[in-house]
């Protein structure tokens, strides 16, 4: 069985153990992350639910259960919420703007970082000149956030390359299939390929507003049984950030348990410095991003509709 599936099963039987135990589910909050394979949330939010912080803190408003869901991507989870399956999501900002755009009842309640990054690669010989990818191959997700922002960002500079589709499946880098592939630094063998001299020729992280943000939606019912729900998200998130930093060895430690990976390299997957810390500063710079994406997807026709960010958020 594929961990996938255990994951997914895992979660559909532990929801019907509390429905069957409570007669109903109204104290349980159903969550979902974005997370291609693994069995927890890898951030500080996996990390706060591992050690019972998210838990604890919920509970102060009435909230007695917690079940999540993970191997999702961000069309899954926003079938999930249209669905009324999930209560809660966190996910890239790119199909958030996209429900919330087409009526998909969330209200923004969190932001988890305003400084996640995506990059392009190219192979070792490739030119450090921007301009060569003009016309090349471009392996990537399409539509997703490293799409998006790659492609604003080389069209400001006059550059037109072929998207295609792809990914993060590095042979087609290693073949020759592609010039370069457009991704995000959070991969392991990305980190690998980069390591035998794989070129990052753009980093977002370089450019002003070209990071993008990793961000918290409830559902308006949710929010509605729950209104103390964004005060109390932030209070354990930020609990959770902080039981990070005192023990940052155990927190790399489980993230390189869950991922397979050696406890250094896990340190270049989920660097502590990018997790919003809930200043002003920061919420004003997430909302910002979020202005410039939904700007971007709205002029390249990803959405049919614009929305007021600032009304989108949950006070």
């Amino acid at each position: 069985m594929s961990r996938r599936l255990y994951s997914a099963l895992r979660n559909v039987l532990l929801i019907g153990s509390l429905i069957a135990a409570n007669g109903a589910s109204a104290d349980t909050l159903r969550y979902g992350h974005v997370n291609s394979s693994y069995a927890n949330p890898l951030d500080e939010i996996g990390w706060g639910l591992h050690r019972g912080i998210v838990q604890a803190e919920l509970s102060k408003i009435g909230i007695d259960e917690i079940t999540y869901s993970v191997g999702m991507v961000g069309p899954d989870l926003n079938d999930a919420l249209n669905s009324g399956s999930l209560d809660v999501v966190t996910y890239g900002d790119g199909p958030a703007i996209v429900a919330r755009s087409i009526g998909t009842p969330t209200r923004l309640i969190d932001f988890s970082s305003v400084s996640r990054q995506s990059i392009i690669v190219t192979r070792p010989d490739w030119p450090d000149d921007l301009q060569q990818l003009d016309g090349k191959k471009i392996a990537v997700v399409i539509g997703s956030t490293m799409h998006r922002q790659a492609e604003e960002f080389l069209a400001k500079q006059g550059v037109k390359p072929n998207f295609v589709s792809g990914g993060n499946d590095l042979s087609l880098l290693r073949s020759g299939s592609v010039d370069a592939i457009a991704t995000w630094p959070y991969g392991a063998q990305i980190n690998l390929l980069i390591d035998e001299g794989y070129k990052v020729v753009w980093n977002s992280v370089d450019h002003q507003g070209f990071n993008w943000t990793l961000l918290t939606v409830a559902t308006d019912d949710f929010l509605a049984k729950h209104p103390d729900l964004p005060l109390a998200w932030s209070k354990a998130r930020l609990a959770a950030l902080e039981d990070i930093r005192n023990n940052e060895d155990d927190f790399y430690a489980w993230f390189a348990e869950q991922t397979k990976v050696d406890p250094a390299l896990a340190r270049k997957l989920y660097p502590l410095d990018q997790i919003s810390k809930g200043t002003s500063e920061e919420n004003q710079e997430g909302v910002a991003l979020l202005q410039s994406a939904l700007e971007i997807l709205t002029r390249n026709g990803r959405i049919a509709e614009s929305f007021d960010v600032n009304e989108w958020i949950a006070r």
